[in-house]
């Protein structure tokens, strides 16, 4: 057999295999959906308000105390000093995003959700009362009204 007939039954077959594996995937209802937007419905996390909010304080405290430690350190030098002033700034621009949209949250009738703002999604724990797929649309909705940029957002339940 010559090379370009090879070539071509090679070609041939990789295109026939790939048909085959994209026309069994099941087909996903997404046309509705932005795809920088994640929600997760009807998610248990098992894990209570209390426990969430005490484990996002310590890790912000560890943080907090390692930049103040940098900045209370004479052999620090300043760009590290800086870097960490720029650092307690973010953290403490969390924090109050965090407590605006949990405040917000509550005002639209979504009392007891957790916020937590991550370098690239925002996640949201509501309890048991609101879980369903249309308050999680509604949520979800809210807090992409509220931000001034698209985000990716992650609502669960408790």
């Amino acid at each position: 057999m010559n090379r370009q007939a090879f070539t071509f039954l090679t070609l041939f077959s990789l295109v026939l295999m790939l048909t085959v594996y994209y026309v069994t995937l099941p087909v996903e209802n997404t046309s509705d959906l932005n795809p920088n937007t994640l929600i997760a419905s009807a998610e248990n996390t098992g894990v209570s308000y209390d426990e969430l909010l005490k484990s996002v304080t310590e890790k912000r405290e560890v943080l907090s105390e390692q930049y103040n430690s940098i900045l209370a350190s004479s052999t620090a030098s300043e760009s590290e000093k800086h870097e960490a002033l720029t650092m307690l700034n973010e953290l403490e621009t969390l924090r109050v995003s965090e407590t605006a949209l949990e405040s917000m949250l509550g005002e639209k009738g979504y009392e007891g959700c957790f916020v937590e703002i991550s370098e690239e999604m925002i996640h949201i724990t509501c309890q048991k009362k609101y879980k369903n797929a249309q308050d999680a649309a509604k949520i979800l909705a809210e807090v992409q009204k509220t931000m001034d940029q698209e985000v990716s957002v992650e609502v669960s339940f408790e």
